[in-house]
């Protein structure tokens, strides 16, 4: 289940707490969250396919799918290879 927390997406098992949840088991519920903010089809859409694409990169490429376990240099090695134009 997504909850915000001071503006903070928190994604939780329903009973209150936090559990690690790998990005595939968190794409329904952070869809959800979107729908219930009213986001529109076409942005829900965009965060998704953008969410799927860092999801396939990091499996492809041997780093952690995890929710907790990912990190920033995880996240900086996906704008690179976006950058660089997917090599």
């Amino acid at each position: 289940m997504a909850t915000t927390t001071s503006g903070r997406l928190m994604l939780t098992d329903g009973a209150g707490g936090a559990n690690d949840l790998t990005l595939d088991a968190a794409l329904p519920s952070y869809a959800r969250h979107l729908r219930a903010a009213n986001r529109s089809p076409r942005t829900i859409k965009t965060y998704l396919n953008a969410l799927d694409g860092l999801r396939r990169f990091l499996a492809a490429n041997g780093m952690p799918t995890g929710l907790r376990a990912i990190r920033r240099e995880h996240l900086e090695a996906y704008l690179v290879a976006l950058q660089e134009g997917g090599k």
